[in-house]
């Protein structure tokens, strides 16, 4: 639901999902939190990941590159496409 919630949204009569880049900027405080927690002996590992994660998104032309020469399994739709769509205009509606 909140999916469809995100695909309707509209900012200025576009769809807001198609403005939002594909890359992620840090400010820091997730990596100082992570050492922090190391030098602590504290688990942390929901922050750590998300910081590897933000990591990862920074370097886009990496990963673009990265796509033109490693494959990897295709995604498949295995359900109603037409009932996904419909629900989805249905949403925007509202």
């Amino acid at each position: 639901e909140i999916t469809a919630d995100i695909f309707a949204y509209k900012e200025n009569g576009e769809a807001l999902v198609e403005k939002i880049l594909d890359t992620a900027g840090q400010k820091g405080t997730g990596k100082w939190t992570g050492v922090t927690a190391l030098h602590l002996g504290v688990p942390l590992t929901l922050i750590g990941e998300a910081v590897f994660a933000r990591c990862l998104s920074a370097i886009k032309q990496e990963r673009v590159d990265a796509a033109q020469t490693i494959s990897g399994p295709k995604p498949a739709f295995t359900g109603d496409k037409q009932a996904f769509l419909a629900n989805l205009k249905e949403r925007d509606k509202k």
